[in-house]
């Protein structure tokens, strides 16, 4: 008796953490980098994601002292390769990410701002762990960057070739650890 009560409490358990397919997230310290981001995901199916991140450049310290100001725009399809769990949103995935950021700001030497506008096209992957309503989601990235970038390498969300010794402008470096909330 106990046993068949018990079955449809959990099935309906079970099915409402499969509806819990949205989640709104921040950037963890991003404000650390002259920027502040929101995201929002939404599960289409179990093993597909859309990701909209939007970011206020501006909005967090700024280390290079140039008072960059403008946004940054960010989408993401993730395919979800492994999740051995009930809840939606996560697991391991792979992930084409498009990024935007725009942005004016003050020269180093010189009495004047200057725009950058530089987009990149980053393959990635990364682990999103959902518990609850609790999600904590990271991932690294490469690809190509194109358009004007700025003096200091760095567009707030993703960097440009600048190791071992070399410097390329049309290949950028992305990160990023997530946390937020699922309903």
């Amino acid at each position: 008796m106990i046993a068949l009560l018990s079955v449809p409490f959990s099935n309906s358990r079970a099915q409402e953490l499969m509806e819990r397919r949205n989640a709104i997230k921040i950037t963890f310290l991003s404000w650390l980098t002259g920027s502040t981001k929101i995201s929002y995901e939404r599960s289409f199916t179990p093993i597909h994601t859309g990701e909209l991140t939007v970011g206020v450049i501006c909005a967090g310290y700024d280390r290079f002292k140039n008072h960059p100001k403008g946004f940054t725009i960010r989408y993401a399809h993730k395919f979800i390769l492994i999740n051995h769990t009930n809840y939606a949103l996560n697991g391991f995935y792979v992930k084409p990410e498009l990024v935007w950021s725009n942005f004016d700001y003050d020269k180093r030497d010189e009495d004047f701002r200057t725009k950058s506008n530089m987009g990149a096209l980053f393959a990635c992957t990364g682990y999103q762990w959902a518990r609850k309503r609790f999600i904590i989601d990271g991932y690294v990235g490469i690809g190509n960057s194109f358009g004007h970038e700025s003096e200091t390498n760095y567009h707030h969300g993703f960097v440009l070739w600048k190791c071992f010794g070399t410097y390329c402008k049309n290949i950028a470096m992305t990160f990023a650890i997530k946390l937020g909330y699922s309903f």
